[in-house]
This record gives C-alpha cells, sequence and structure tokens, in this order.
C-alpha cells in the first residue's frame, strides 16, 4: 500500500497513521477537516481536499504528492513504527486508574471534626467532601 485516500475520521485518520503510508484526507463534516489539517501539519500527507472541492485534477496531483515525497514518505513511516510499538489499551488504563479510578487515601488527623469522623472521597473530586448524614441530604431540620 503506498498510501490512504479517506475522509478523515478521528478513529480512520489513527488507523492511516498506524499504517506508516501518507494520507490524503477528503473531509465531509464534523471533525474530519482538523485531522485533515492535522495529517498535513505533520508532514504525513498532502494538503486535505474539501469534498466539494474534489476533482479528479486535485486528487491526482494530491496522490502523486504522497506516493512520491520521500520525507512525507518517511515521516509517515516513523509515525507509523511509533504507534504500533504503543500499547494503547494498557497506556489509557493507566491514565484512567491514575486519574479516575485510584482510591484516595486520607489520614485519620484529615477526618478529624467533619461530621463525626465521616468522610466521603469521591474519585473525581481531589478534595475530601464530608458526608451528609440521612437527614441532612433529605433536607429535614429536626427539633430539640
Amino acid at each position: 500500500m503506498a498510501a490512504v485516500i479517506h475522509h478523515g475520521g478521528a478513529g480512520t485518520t489513527g488507523a492511516a497513521l498506524r499504517a506508516g503510508v501518507p494520507s490524503l484526507v477528503v473531509p465531509f463534516a464534523a471533525d474530519q477537516p482538523f485531522w485533515g489539517e492535522r495529517t498535513y501539519a505533520l508532514g504525513v500527507g498532502p494538503r486535505l481536499i474539501p469534498r466539494r472541492r474534489l476533482t479528479a485534477e486535485n486528487l491526482a496531483e494530491a496522490v502523486r504528492i504522497a506516493v512520491t515525497d520521500p520525507g512525507m514518505r518517511e515521516r509517515a513511516s516513523l509515525i507509523g513504527s511509533q504507534i504500533q510499538a504503543e500499547d494503547g489499551v494498557a497506556r489509557a488504563v493507566e491514565v484512567f486508574e491514575r486519574h479516575v479510578a485510584a482510591p484516595r487515601v486520607v489520614s485519620a488527623s484529615a477526618c478529624a471534626g467533619l461530621n463525626g469522623g465521616r468522610l466521603v472521597l469521591h474519585p473525581a473530586h481531589p478534595q475530601p467532601h464530608a458526608q451528609k448524614s440521612d437527614t441532612e441530604r433529605q433536607g429535614r431540620i429536626t427539633s430539640a
């Protein structure tokens, strides 16, 4: 495979980069123009061609550039090798566990005075929050 021509969706762009060959993007909508510009900025593909401006001539010229530019082919191969060497699933799990799923540990002294020492730690919040009693959660006020 000498090059890839695609619409520029995020997943397709990722697959094209992983293939290690130049990529020509013909975007239709949404984030596709962004990925086409990113491909060009990385030097792994010619400028994108918006679908409404696509002609046989400009497509042929873009393909010619993609398959004959040695610098573009080299950069595409390098990026493809880097992506192929990654363990993306393991990295995603690592990031998730570090930022979202990792339990937070708080010393007993940090809990002192917070609603009788009861403490709830929410993974999305870096600061501890005192747990409300059933009465507080339900908004009831009791008189003495």
